[in-house]
């Protein structure tokens, strides 16, 4: 069977990735890139067997497609420290891999857990996402949220979920909420992209339409108008920042 190596990049994750690590346990190799980490986290990593590696951190994308250039493991999976891989997901990684692989590229339905909540709706619920791979046949392009390429690969699917425990609390949601619209912000200006106050106006309205009604927030009751609501306000305040560093662009 042929060799994998579980990829995690880390900052400061010591409350959730013991779970990640225990459930990829059976895996040939952990990988733990880590930006510089001040709590326990790579100590937690090493004390499960983890190959920790330091990587000062300059976009997700190429985080980890520099954690691929460091594995030899013909096979990779993509985990996050906050995901946890449920045993029938692991079943079905071992059995794919045993059985000659008929597909390069190998995608993954995630499950998200917000407050505690299992989501029902919006873009939380049923995902699926390409997370086990030939080294060479994928990576990741863009500074925020990463998007997979892999040209023309066929993709297959694995039996099992993937577990994604976000957001325990509001507090760990704001704290994420800041560096992420700062973040989008900033490389969309580093782009040369610009913004009208009108269209910071009727795009986050857009936003709450669509993940409530379109797809259907309300199946989570409050929680569903809550997070419809914190997406609208998500969406206002990256166009804001970027609004503003147009502006302050003019000036000079």
């Amino acid at each position: 069977m042929p060799k994998i190596t579980v990829s995690i990049i880390t900052l400061n994750e010591e409350k959730m990735l013991p779970s990640a690590l225990v459930s990829v346990a059976w895996a040939d190799e952990i990988l733990v890139t880590d930006s510089g980490s001040t709590d326990r986290t790579v100590e937690i990593a090493k004390a499960a067997g983890a190959r920790v590696l330091f990587r000062e951190f300059d976009g997700y994308s190429a985080q980890h497609n520099w954690a691929f250039e460091q594995i030899a493991n013909p096979w990779i999976m993509v985990l996050d420290a906050d995901e946890v891989v449920d045993d029938e997901l692991a079943r079905s990684i071992r059995e794919t891999l045993a059985s000659e692989p008929k597909y390069e590229v190998y995608e993954v339905v995630r499950d998200t857990f917000v407050l505690g909540h299992r989501m029902r709706s919006t873009a939380w619920s049923n995902e699926r996402l390409p997370r086990l791979f030939k080294k060479e046949a994928m990576r990741y392009s863009g500074m925020v949220h990463q998007t997979p390429e892999y040209g023309d690969c066929k993709v297959g699917v694995l039996r099992g979920r993937l577990l994604h425990y976000t957001y325990r609390d509001m507090e760990q949601y704001f704290q994420k909420f800041q560096h992420f619209t700062s973040l989008w912000a900033k490389d969309q200006y580093a782009k040369g992209k610009r913004i009208s106050l009108l269209r910071c106006s009727f795009a986050p309205l857009w936003r709450f339409f669509h993940n409530y009604f379109f797809r259907r927030g309300f199946l989570d009751g409050r929680l569903g108008f809550v997070l419809s609501a914190l997406a609208m306000t998500y969406s206002f305040v990256k166009y804001i920042k970027l609004w503003d560093l147009n502006r302050q662009g003019d000036r000079q």
